[in-house]
């Protein structure tokens, strides 16, 4: 920031009148030397700032290289000391004879080389650490004499209340410092802070260098610009009051309730409707706070001519929204969504205004002006910069105001000119500065957690203890990240809210142009959570995704999903996105201030103990808060899955909130109180009572624990645990209640080394437990789950329980594995409830022993007072405590293990035996688990090809709340249960359940639940309740008796006009004795559990008891019962109860505290009604908050009711102890006693008679028996007889429900004695002297006894005292008067008058001694005297004494004179009426008026229609009457003009009677006279011919044509307007007298005309055409239409042809070789294989001959070749199969191959030749047959030229084939020779 010392300088010489700037000023010189001048002065001071910046930044850097310096100064002296411990040890090791431990030296005495050598080292260690602190302690403090101390950065508390606050800044900064010089807080400092401005990363804590100096982030060139853009103008006075109209306006309005609903009316109607009553409510407003103006408002009567003045007022909300984001939280919802269905065409042209209007800001006033350039001015860092005390001296403070003031001077000195004046200039500095007012405040906060974050936690590695991670499912966190990813992910959550607050004006700016922009619509829609309105927001979602942008490129990354919800059913607007950040402060600054205030509260020695007892002092506290909410806080619990609201941006903020609701569950909780901790929506409380209320509940808690501590036997801890940690999933019994197996359903447990046991719950979220418990649980309500309360399991685990032992030291193995198996009982024990400071049990859930086996833990329950005897059963599926030093098995010699063999499970006792199916052997190991179980491997499947591997797995039990098939266990939906390892099961009637619950909760009261399975329960309907929670049913009392509704309907029915149907009564009902079962009813005084009532009516306890019970039944059906009758209670006023009377004994309960209530309620399975009590509402506020007595009433037989009272509490300290616990050697304590009704019904019970009412009531028609109260009797019987008797006077009664004769005050009577009036419960009334008769009464005047005052007192003016006669003071009779004590009453004067009795003197208030007449009027005193009779002058003599009354003159005459008679009225004036003091003159003629009847001044009348009169100059007391002389008459319109002279007149008309003025003719139209004579009239106007027009301004009778290309239709005949575009007007049909020649008419179709005033369209050029008449323009014809003929319509394409393009004036034929036969078309079709066409425009394709072919979109047929054939219609053509040919082409089939022939292949065109051997003798044959034996063939010959041959040839004589075939010769036998062989 720009802010130096030398910034003094500067302003200062621009303040010397020498100066240069001031010698010349802008008047001295011309425009180009004050143009440089100004920019070589702007230079300089740009420069000088510059230079001022950069040295700014190096004194910045050299101070925090000091403070770094002066940081390892310190740490340095640490190491030294250490090193220096370190060279004492080894020198004691290298001494000879010392090994460190006092025991002998090593052989030889000498020291070892290496000890000797550690020691060296050490020594050099400890010169080197030396030197090193010498260096930077020298450094350091060269540094700090050289920069002196560095200053903050400064700005201004712009606004009102500046000085308050920069008041609170500096005594915080001092407060700051002073904690820094007594070393606390020194973790939150500035090194922190800064590191966010430039997206410091996590490394920047990481390494030893110091950081740099930041920049400021809102600098540099143009910035101001930009942000102008987007900071409003602050509001001035004006623009205040009508801020405060606005607000009272919607506070009023119902807009989104009348507007926002699902309704078939038409929305436009109902916004426009709400509008104007808006509208209606501001001028109602305006003329409440000023008169004038609204009188003005109120003539205009048009809405839309104030349409500036709504506009002021809705731009002026709008405006104050974005500068106060926090304000207007209940009414600018309405605003918005009024102005946004403002903009809606409809609803404006309905308004004819629109509402909106851009909004003013800084940018915008500076642009129109003309002084953009202030914005850039190097002062305007200085005049709007946040001034921050931050321990700064006083003195330099007040520098730093004085130097920000003259630079504001400065800024307005230099640029102010004629249009910008210099308070402009400093309205939007103000402006600027409001807007760095509101980052300090609200992004400042979010840099302080961020530093705390850098602080106390690194990114990469977590502290023992302090780990970030979370695990999804476990205490309602949604998100699963470890220690370094949770860290990431909450250092960038923080960093995007920083750059959100810090964009949050343009934010606003932009949502609100988003919700107004014209044309973004939105739907109204059910997002799940109502109705909203769901509208896309593009300004601001283009706003976010840059800032998401620039957060993910800063911070190098994004952990969880970075969608942005909006316009969706998650944020339905940009209304519900930008309000939802605007709650980031209220999260943040509580934070922040209990963290930075704890050391302050520590210095009280009390806070400090308690602190250092429950956290371990102050740090401790700090990382705890800290821990909690960066775990808890940001754990994406904001909704169930990732990308609705887990990790997204919005979402990250609901999760805060729901950390933000659960931190009165805290343990830091009392530390936050004690900080003055109210709410996150409130402010701190600092009250010092408030604080020590807090601190002394805290020390209450501690000096318990210490009292216990005490006296509890002498403990050691243990030590020396090898430690590790168990993972242990239940596993039997299922379904199980048992609040230690519900919250510890999947548990890990932890032993440390120091052998601290702790237990974490793993799956405990959804789990609940009791928290009320009572010693009748089946009388708090109706059924099982009325009057019940719960509590959700601890989701994180409870303080370490430190294993001890009575021995000083361990001497065996036992002693410390009994110590830590105690250690283990305990944690189990005390999870739910938990252990108080000392750790003693708040409510012990007995856990008997532990049974370790293989693989199991068995937690015995044995003899716990609620829940029985039975066991846990628990398998350990993870295993690190290996020692056998720790903990061992049951059989004493084996270490724990996790389960080996599933037979580890197998366990034959009910209900344990069901354990052994949790376990899946390697066989089975790869299906699911049994159903509502979810699997753990135990062993890893090693191979998953063999299925022999070693893998099992076994199976926990789903934790209540869940269920599952087997492979994992999921919530159960809303509105359903589920125990332990059970299915998910519907709520019962009278419950809900959100999802995951393990029980339901019972309706609130106000609401209940008919059915099973609800989600949600219902609010009862209107007119019905329902008191006790877990209703299934409300009730309503008419009369005092309930009736049911069931499904929400009454049988009595809905109310009629929001008047209820229930009505009270009252019942009497007389009590036994109160008995419990002991005999005693223990519930007296001096006990927790007192019935007050029993207390103080001792009849109760007595056989007979006299004491009654008044039910007092409201409609509401809640039950006040008051105790009657007994003397003993039934007092209200009795004296022993007050403090100021002497008889006060504080012992004894005042009346409110011994009167109790009831609610009824109805049990919806038993159809029956009952009396409940709520825990803790009583009819006063004195039952504690954490038990009570309760009361329970049923019906038994006939009028008889049994009333019982128990005891329950909600402190589990009390749940085991009298009168609550069910567990031997206490019993719940109970008390009974037997009401028997005597008057009024009570639970169907009543008296016999059941028409009579009880001694002590009395019979009301509506509310049966109500008791009698004090000061009256009632003898009681039936109607007509119990009535209601007041105590007379001198009797009292003081007690309710009496029935005997009242008590007489006592005796003697006299002075001093107390008497009383009637209807007293008490004599205190003294006896007085009420006769006042005395003669000296009597001589002083007239004097009676005033009750009031207790004494005779003077008669009182206007009354007397008749002695004699009354022992009262009289009214005066009529027409006389007397002062005070006067003894006679004197008539009135003359002229003055009394017409009633008791008249004081009024001489001294008005100076008559009665009544004058008024005005008008004379008095008289007779009953028949008129004014006739009455002197008509003072000459006549006076006027009677003692008038009573006074008459009025006649109409028409009036009262010059009191004295004088009634006068007639002179001309042009009248009276009508009887005179009156406002009605006593005789007035001119009112314009509009005339004289009824000519020369009677009396009565006037209205002129008729047609006709005015009226004064000639405006004034009726100085002009002349119109018509002149005539005032009986009026004058008409059209005869003023020759009357007045001139041309005024023609074009008015008077339509309406007693007009003052005519008016003129509308637009359109002209006058239309009637009558003649006195009755001739303009009533009326008439419309102009058709064709004929007049405007509204013309003074005209008459109209003008229009002509053609004109018409005066659209403008209703008040204009004549050219022809529209696509409409002409001819000369013809503008000739015509009918209404054609009003309008243009619509071009023909196929025509057009695209300009205005037409005398003819246009055809339709080729190629286009027009669907319709009227248009300016044709369209194409489109694809498959052509038109050829201009003005005609486009025709289709004819078959055969087709048209591909628009605008086409022909249609092509379809080419050759395509085709089609429809019409339209955009192309032709191909011609199939087979067939062609050989023409164009085909309709169809042919199909191709025999012997011929084609392919496809063929224009022709090929023939076939020869070999080869083809059918007709065929794709190609077929080779000739073997036996067959064709010779030619064209062929349609092949040949039979002839006789003599072969044809062996395809595709013959020929026959072949028989091969030479072979002949052919049939058709067809492929191949030739060989000749037979013995013949031959010589062969076919040539192929060219064959031969057949159909016969072989048989083989001449003497030769054959030698027995062969296929011979082509045959050979000669030789002949053969026999050999003889010897």
């Amino acid at each position: 920031m720009r802010q130096h010392a030398e910034l003094d300088i500067i302003l200062d010489e621009e303040d010397q009148p020498g100066s240069q700037a001031a010698a010349a000023g802008p008047s001295e010189l011309n425009g180009e030397e004050q143009a440089r001048l100004y920019d070589e002065h702007a230079a300089r001071l740009r420069a000088e700032a510059e230079a001022e910046a950069n040295a700014r930044r190096l004194v910045v850097a050299q101070e925090q290289w000091a403070e770094w310096l002066q940081q390892k100064d310190s740490d340095t002296s640490v190491l030294l000391a250490r090193a220096e411990a370190l060279q004492q040890l080894l020198a004691q090791m290298a001494a000879p004879g010392g090994d460190g431990s006092g025991g002998a030296a090593p052989p030889g005495g000498a020291p070892s080389a290496a000890a000797v050598m550690a020691a060296a080292e050490a020594a050099k260690l400890v010169e080197e650490l030396s030197v090193a602190t010498a260096e930077a302690r020298a450094s350091a403090a060269q540094l700090r004499a050289e920069t002196g101390k560095r200053s903050s950065a400064e700005a201004d508390l712009a606004g009102d209340g500046d000085t308050e606050m920069k008041r609170h800044r500096e005594d915080s900064g001092a407060d700051m410092q002073e904690g820094d010089e007594e070393g606390e807080g020194a973790s939150s400092g500035g090194a922190g802070q800064a590191a966010l401005g430039a997206f410091i990363g996590p490394q920047m804590r990481q390494g030893g260098a110091p950081p740099a100096a930041e920049q400021q982030q809102d600098g540099g060139e143009g910035a101001f610009r930009e942000r102008a853009r987007y900071i409003p103008l602050r509001l001035d006075m004006e623009q205040r009051r009508l801020l405060r109209l606005l607000e009272a306006a919607l506070s009023v309005s119902e807009y989104t309730d009348k507007v926002d609903v699902l309704a078939w009316k038409r929305k436009s109607g109902r916004v426009h409707a709400q509008i104007r009553d808006m509208c209606a409510i501001l001028c109602g407003l305006v003329v409440a706070q000023d008169y004038r103006r609204g009188q003005q408002l109120i003539t205009e009567r048009n809405f839309s001519d104030l349409a500036t003045f709504f506009q002021d007022c809705f731009e002026v909300g709008r405006r104050h929204k974005v500068m106060n984001p926090e304000k207007m939280r209940e009414t600018y919802g309405k605003l918005m969504y009024l102005l946004m269905d403002s903009c809606e065409g409809e609803v404006q042209e309905l308004l004819e205004f629109k509402c909106v209007r851009p909004l003013r800001t800084v940018h915008v006033l500076l642009e129109e002006r003309g002084a953009l350039a202030l914005l850039d001015d190097p002062l305007m860092e200085a005049a709007t910069a946040e001034i921050v005390a931050g321990g700064a001296p006083r003195h330099e403070v007040q520098r730093r105001i004085k130097a920000k003031e003259r630079a504001r001077e400065t800024l307005a000195r230099r640029y102010r000119s004629r249009s910008l004046s210099e308070e402009d200039i400093l309205h939007c500095l103000y402006s600027i500065s409001d807007n760095n007012s509101y980052l300090l405040f609200n992004r400042d906060p979010i840099d302080r957690v961020i530093s705390y974050l850098y602080d106390y936690f690194q990114p990469s590695h977590a502290e023992p203890g302090y780990s970030l991670a979370i695990q999804g499912g476990s205490q309602g966190a949604r998100l699963t990240h470890s220690h370094e990813r949770q860290y990431t992910y909450v250092l960038q959550s923080l960093t995007l809210w920083r750059e959100i607050s810090h964009e949050m004006f343009k934010l606003w700016c932009l949502a609100d142009a988003d919700m107004l922009a014209e044309g973004n619509r939105y739907n109204l829609q059910n997002t799940g959570q109502g109705l909203h309105r769901v509208q896309s927001a593009p300004r601001v979602g283009r706003a976010m995704q840059a800032i998401l942008g620039r957060c993910r490129q800063g911070l190098g990354g994004w952990v969880g999903s970075s969608v942005v919800h909006l316009g969706d059913h998650n944020v339905p607007s940009a209304l519900h996105f930008i309000d939802k950040y605007t709650q980031v402060p209220r999260i943040l600054n509580p934070v922040v201030l209990v963290l930075d205030e704890l050391p302050k509260l520590c210095r009280d020695p009390q806070v400090a103990a308690y602190v250092q007892s429950a956290f371990g002092g102050v740090e401790p506290c700090r990382k705890a808060i800290l821990l909690d909410f960066f775990r808890h806080a940001f754990d994406g619990s904001g909704a169930d899955n990732f990308f609705d609201a887990g990790s997204c941006i919005d979402g990250r903020l609901t999760s805060a909130w729901n950390w933000c609701s659960k931190i009165e569950k805290k343990p830091y909780y009392h530390v936050f109180r004690l900080a003055g901790f109210v709410g996150f929506d409130g402010d701190f409380n600092h009250s010092t009572m408030v604080r020590a209320a807090t601190l002394a509940a805290c020390l209450l808690a501690l000096a318990a624990g210490a009292s216990a501590a005490e006296a509890a036997v002498k403990t050691f801890p243990t030590t020396g645990c090898t430690g590790g940690s168990l993972k242990l999933d239940y596993v039997a019994p299922r379904e199980n209640d048992d609040p230690i197996a519900k919250c510890l359903t999947s548990v890990r447990l932890d032993l440390t080394a120091d052998c601290k046991v702790s237990l974490t719950p793993l799956q405990s979220h959804g789990s609940f437990v009791p928290a009320m418990w009572s010693g009748q649980p089946d009388l708090m309500g109706l059924g099982t789950f009325q009057n019940t309360q719960m509590v959700e399991c601890p989701d994180k685990p409870r303080a370490p329980i430190q294993a001890t032992t009575t021995f000083a030291s361990i001497t065996n193995p036992g002693q410390k594995l009994e110590a830590v198996r105690r250690a283990i009982i305990k944690a189990f024990a005390s999870h739910v409830y938990g252990l108080d400071g000392f750790g003693n049990y708040i409510h012990q859930l007995v856990v008997t022993d532990l049974d370790f086996k293989q693989g199991t833990l068995m937690v015995k329950r044995s003899g716990d007072p609620t829940y029985g005897d039975y066991n846990l059963w628990y398998a350990v599926t993870e295993n690190t405590i290996t020692s056998l030093n720790d903990v061992r098995q049951d059989d004493d010699i084996s270490p724990l293990s996790v389960i080996e063999l599933c037979s580890d499970l197998e366990y034959p006792l009910v209900p344990y035996d069901d354990a052994a199916t949790l376990c899946l052997t390697n066989d089975v190991a790869d299906g699911p688990c049994p159903a509502n179980s979810y699997p753990v491997l135990m062993v890893p499947d090693l191979n998953k090809f063999d299925e022999k591997d070693t893998a099992y797995k076994v199976c926990g039990l789903c934790p209540a709340g869940t269920a599952g098939e087997g492979f994992g266990c999921t919530t159960c939906p809303a509105g359903t249960y589920s125990g332990i390892g059970g299915d998910c099961n519907p709520c019962p009637a009278g419950t809900y359940s959100n999802a995951g619950s393990s029980v339901c909760i019972p309706c609130p009261t106000g609401t209940y639940a008919a059915g099973e399975g609800t989600q949600e329960c219902s609010p009862c309907p209107e007119d019905s309740y329902s008191w006790i929670p877990g209703a299934a049913a409300c009730v309503r009392c008419i009369k005092g008796v309930p009736e049911a509704c069931l499904d929400g309907e009454c049988p009595s029915g809905e109310p009629v006009a929001g008047k209820p149907l229930s009505t009270p009564a009252t019942a009497i009902a007389s009590v036994d004795t109160m008995d419990a079962e002991d005999g005693t009813c223990s519930f007296v005084s001096g006990t927790p559990y007192e019935i007050h009532a029993l207390t103080k009516c001792p009849s109760w306890m007595e056989a007979s008891p006299s004491l009654q019970l008044a039910f007092r039944v409201a409609g509401d059906c809640s039950i006040q019962i008051s105790p009657i009758t007994d003397p003993s209670c039934a007092d209200p006023t009795d004296p022993r109860t007050s403090p100021d009377n002497d008889a006060f004994d504080a012992d004894v309960h005042p009346y409110g505290k011994i009167e109790m209530r009831g609610y009824y309620t109805y049990d919806v399975e038993t159809e029956r009604f009952a009396i409940r009590s709520l825990f803790g509402v009583q009819i006063d506020d004195h039952t504690p908050k954490d038990k009570a007595v309760m009361l329970a009433i049923d019906a038994i037989t006939g009028g008889e009711l049994s009333l019982k009272f128990f005891g329950a509490t909600t402190d589990a300290r009390e749940a085991t102890l009298w009168p609550i616990s069910d567990a031997l050697p206490l019993t719940p304590e109970v008390c009974f006693s037997k009401l028997t009704i005597t008057g009024g019904l009570l639970l169907g019970a009543g008296p016999l008679p059941a028409s009579k009412c009880p001694a002590g009531s009395y019979y009301h028609a509506k509310e049966s028996c109500p008791t009698c109260p004090v000061g009256y009797t009632c003898p009681g019987g039936a109607p007509e007889e119990a009535k209601i008797f007041p105590c007379a006077d001198n009797t009292y009664n003081p007690f309710l429900g009496f029935s005997g004769v009242c008590q007489e005050c006592p005796e003697p009577l006299g002075p001093g004695t107390y008497t009383s009036y009637a209807a007293a419960q008490q004599c205190d009334v003294e006896r007085l002297d009420l006769a006042c008769d005395s003669d000296d009464y009597k001589d002083a005047g007239s004097f009676a006894y005033d009750t009031a005052a207790q004494a005779c007192q003077k008669c009182a003016a206007g009354t007397y005292r008749p002695y004699g006669v009354s022992t009262e003071c009289e009214p005066c009779p009529a027409g006389t008067y007397s002062a005070e004590g006067d003894a006679a009453c004197t008539p009135c004067p003359p002229g003055e008058y009394n017409p009633l009795e008791g008249l004081a003197d009024q001489f001294d208030i008005t100076g008559f001694n009665c009544v004058v007449c008024a005005e008008g009027s004379v008095a008289l005193s007779g009953a028949d005297d008129t004014p006739a009779d009455a002197p008509e002058s003072t000459d006549e003599g006076p006027l009677p004494t003692g008038a009573t009354f006074c008459d009025a003159c006649p109409a028409g005459t009036f009262v010059k004179d009191p004295n004088e008679g009634c006068v007639t009225c002179p001309d042009d004036t009248y009276r009508s009426g009887d005179a009156t003091l406002e009605n006593n003159e005789c007035k001119p003629i009112p314009p509009g008026y005339k004289l009824k009847v000519a020369d009677v001044h009396d009565q006037i009348e209205l002129c008729p229609p047609g006709q005015v009169s009226f004064y000639d100059d405006g004034n009726q007391g100085t002009g002349s009457r119109v018509p002149f002389g005539k005032q009986n008459e009026c004058a008409a319109c059209a005869s003023l003009d020759a009357n007045l002279g001139g041309n005024d007149w023609a074009h008015t008309f008077a339509p309406r009677k007693g007009m003052t003025h005519c008016i003129p003719c509308p637009g359109g139209t002209i006058p239309s006279n009637t009558g003649a004579g006195a009755a001739f009239a303009t009533v009326s106007c008439k419309a102009c011919p058709n064709g004929q027009f007049r405007d509204a301004y013309t003074k005209s009778a008459s109209c003008t044509p229009c002509g053609p290309g004109k018409e005066v239709g659209p403008s209703s005949k008040m204009a004549c307007s050219k022809c529209r575009a696509g409409t002409y007007m001819n000369a013809t049909r503008a000739g015509k007298t009918t209404t054609e020649a009003n309008t243009c008419d619509l071009c023909p179709i196929h025509t057009y005309r695209p300009t205005m005033g037409a005398l003819s369209c246009l055809p339709c050029p080729r190629g286009t055409q027009t669907a319709n008449n009227g248009n300016v323009e044709c369209t194409a014809c489109p694809i498959g239409y052509r038109n050829n003929q201009a003005g005609t319509a486009c025709e289709a394409a004819g078959r055969g042809t087709f048209v591909n393009t628009t605008g086409a004036y022909v249609s092509t034929p379809c080419p050759k070789g395509t085709w089609n036969n429809e019409e339209a078309q955009d192309n032709c079709n191909p011609c199939a294989p087979g067939k062609y066409s050989n023409n164009f425009g085909s309709t169809e394709c042919k199909t191709c001959a025999a012997g011929t072919y084609s392919g496809g979109q063929s224009s022709g047929c090929m023939d076939c070749r020869a070999g080869y054939f083809a059918p007709a219609g065929a794709a190609a053509c077929s080779p000739c199969k073997p036996g067959t040919y064709t010779p030619e082409g064209k062929s349609a089939t092949c040949k039979m191959c002839p006789k003599g022939y072969q044809c062996p292949t395809n595709a013959m065109k020929a026959v072949g030749p028989c091969p030479k051997g072979t002949f052919s003798n049939k058709e067809g044959n492929k191949q030739c047959t060989p000749c037979p034996i013995n013949t031959y063939s010589l062969g076919g010959g040539s192929p060219f030229q064959p031969n057949p041959v159909m016969a072989c040839i048989k083989c001449g004589a003497g030769t054959n084939t030698r027995g062969l075939v296929g011979q082509s010769k045959c050979q000669v036998i030789r002949p053969q020779v026999k050999r003889l062989f010897f």
